[in-house]
């Protein structure tokens, strides 16, 4: 389950209603009518009718219409954008306990945005949307005490946070929580647990857990090693354009281990793993260039790569780009560098 923003709040159906229940208040029949209206408009993408409505109701008092009217200020949706009126309408439904709408709010103080900033409040009315079992806000609590950049490092509280999320299926919690376990940072290193979880996270579709489960298999950390099943998870992480697996399983296909050994196919990863930046593997493409390990031999494109690997921080690509460039002609040394600046300047595109 992946962080999105809260969505709007749909009315519930009740199929069956005890005669006490229909003895209700004018005003609350009144703001649950208008919610209820609002949202079919909303359906029928008649946003301006559906603010409208929610904008009664929520005058009325009902937090979902106030929270949902306050999502359409921050949009701009059916009503003129308004980030100073949606703060407001996120705090009147959050101090009447909605969940989602306390979320939002701790996210603007946060960030200071049409509020004044504040990280004591946005832990504040973040934490208040954690203990109502609000996974998002459970994952971003958890971020914050893991990273300790709004708040003092407290790590075990952030693995408090990431189990309550985990368990409702939050991948990034499952995630985060598993590294922990992996690391022993905040809980009792545990390679088994950090396995467990990390399943769940690639389970669900989740590229880096993907990636970590692959690298636990190669490594036989918390499952029996397996370098056929490394193999598969990486590839279902690569395709996801995961530039770590795309790096991992070209050596796999090079090496030939856990999969059949593929010159062409681990070339065509590096590739991949490079146009998205990634630093090793384009050292790695450089060396294939320079060996002709792929099928041809190409010392310009060679030394392109190297040089854009070592502007990018891998080290052991400088000494390798000076030995390089000095059994070269300088012309060639030229054009490689202009080669470079156009795929840097097209990220990766034209290289």
């Amino acid at each position: 389950m992946q962080i999105t923003h809260c969505a709007l709040f749909a009315p519930r159906r009740i199929f069956a209603l005890a005669c006490a229940l229909l003895v209700m208040v004018a005003s609350t029949v009144a703001r649950a009518g208008e919610f209820e209206d609002g949202y079919s408009e909303y359906q029928k993408k008649n946003f301006k009718a559906a603010a409208a409505l929610w904008e009664q109701a929520a005058k009325l008092g009902h937090p979902k219409a106030q929270f949902n009217l306050g999502l359409m200020y921050e949009k701009g949706q059916g009503i003129e954008r308004d980030p100073t009126a949606a703060a407001a309408w996120y705090k009147e439904a959050a101090e009447r306990g909605h969940a989602a709408a306390q979320f939002n709010l701790g996210f603007m103080y946060l960030g200071g945005s049409a509020v004044a900033q504040s990280n004591a409040e946005g832990l504040r009315w973040l934490r208040r949307a954690a203990e109502q079992g609000l996974g998002a806000a459970q994952v971003k609590l958890a971020d914050i005490y893991s990273d300790g950049q709004v708040a003092p490092e407290d790590l075990p509280q952030a693995a408090r946070w990431y189990k309550l999320a985990a368990e409702q299926g939050f991948e990034e919690a499952q995630l985060s929580l598993a590294t922990m376990y992996r690391d022993g940072r905040g809980v009792a290193q545990d390679y088994k647990e950090a396995a467990r979880l990390m399943r769940q996270a690639a389970e669900a579709g989740l590229s880096a857990g993907q990636y970590n489960l692959g690298r636990l298999y190669e490594t036989g950390r918390g499952v029996s090693q397996d370098l056929v099943v490394a193999a598969r998870w990486y590839k279902s992480s690569a395709e996801q354009r995961y530039p770590q697996a795309q790096n991992s399983l070209a050596l796999m296909y090079l090496n030939g281990q856990g999969i059949k050994q593929d010159s062409k196919q681990a070339f065509r990863w590096f590739q991949a793993a490079a146009a998205n930046g990634h630093a090793s593997s384009q050292y790695n493409l450089a060396a294939m260039y320079i060996e002709g390990t792929a099928g041809k031999v190409d010392r310009i494109r060679a030394l392109m790569w190297l040089a854009i690997s070592r502007a990018n921080g891998f080290e052991r690509a400088l000494d390798s780009f000076e030995a390089l460039a000095k059994s070269m002609p300088p012309k060639d040394v030229e054009t490689s560098r202009r080669l470079g600046e156009v795929c840097v300047a097209s990220k990766y595109v034209n290289c």
